[in-house]
C-alpha cells in the first residue's frame, strides 16, 4: 500500500498556547528558586458547556494556570485560564478582574488572536501589580516557613 500522507505533517509553525504557558511556568519557577511555579492544568469543554459559557458550538480545550508553592503544602492560586478551539487561536483569556481593569482597561473576555497578541496579554498579566502583589504575598508565606532562603 502506498503513503497517501504529505510529508509536512508537524511541520506547523510557532507553538501551542499551553506550550506557552509551560514555559513561562518554568521562567516563574527560575526567578523564584523553585520556591514558586506555574502548575498548568489542562481540561475539555464539551459543546453543550461552550454553548452556554460561549455561545459558540466549537470544542474548547481548557487550560488553568495557577501559581503553586510546593512548600506551602502545593498551596495554589488561579491567576489565568485560557480556552482555545482545535486550530489554536483565537484564545480567550480569563483572568481576575483587577488585573483586566489595570492592565487593558477592559473587563469581559480578553482575546488575542495569534500567538504576537497572546504574548503581549500574558506580558500585561504577569507584570500587572495585582499578579506581582500575589506572587509577592505567597513568597512571604514561604520566607515565614524558609526564613534563611533567598529569592
Amino acid at each position: 500500500m502506498i503513503d497517501l500522507w504529505p510529508d509536512n505533517l508537524g511541520d506547523g509553525t510557532g507553538q501551542a498556547p499551553a506550550a506557552i504557558l509551560r514555559e513561562q511556568a518554568r521562567h516563574l519557577e527560575t526567578k523564584t528558586n523553585k520556591m514558586l511555579t506555574g502548575r498548568i492544568e489542562p481540561s475539555y469543554l464539551p459543546k453543550v458547556t461552550v454553548r452556554e459559557k460561549f455561545g459558540s458550538d466549537e470544542d474548547l480545550f481548557m487550560y488553568e494556570f495557577h501559581l503553586e508553592a510546593p512548600i506551602l503544602d502545593y498551596y495554589r492560586h488561579n491567576l489565568l485560564t485560557i480556552f482555545h478551539g482545535i486550530g489554536l487561536y483565537p484564545v480567550i483569556i480569563h483572568t481576575h478582574e483587577e488585573i483586566k481593569k489595570e492592565s487593558f482597561r477592559e473587563v469581559g473576555h480578553l482575546t488575542a488572536d495569534n500567538e504576537e497578541e497572546f504574548l503581549e496579554i500574558l506580558k500585561n498579566i504577569f507584570c500587572s501589580e495585582k499578579a506581582v502583589t500575589l506572587i509577592n504575598s505567597i513568597l512571604a508565606q514561604v520566607k515565614e516557613i524558609m526564613p534563611n532562603h533567598s529569592f
